[in-house]
């Protein structure tokens, strides 16, 4: 074989077991404090491994899609997260 990577599958809208990426994402938080709200996170996965092949923090091209696919406003949601972290800060200074 010539070392190249070459499609062998592509799964739309499948539900993983999460749980195989939180040690990832615990890597990335940790090497990237000051990502915040919706990043994009594209992977290369193998039998024997993952591997992060890019990190976009920002609105990507598959935010058209989640909400339809999964029924879940992104958008929304950072505003939660914009909300919570400004009573939380609020909160801090007061203390």
């Amino acid at each position: 074989m010539n070392k190249r990577y070459h499609l062998t599958e592509c799964v739309v809208n499948h539900q993983p077991d999460f749980s195989l990426y939180l040690d990832l994402l615990a890597v990335i938080a940790n090497a990237f404090p000051d990502l915040w709200g919706y990043a994009g996170i594209d992977l290369i996965e193998t039998a024997e491994q993952i591997l992060v092949l890019e990190i976009n923090p920002r609105l990507t091209t598959s935010f058209a899609g989640i909400e339809a696919a999964l029924a879940v406003n992104v958008a929304g949601m950072v505003l939660q997260l914009l909300q919570a972290s400004r009573t939380s800060n609020r909160f801090a200074t007061k203390l």
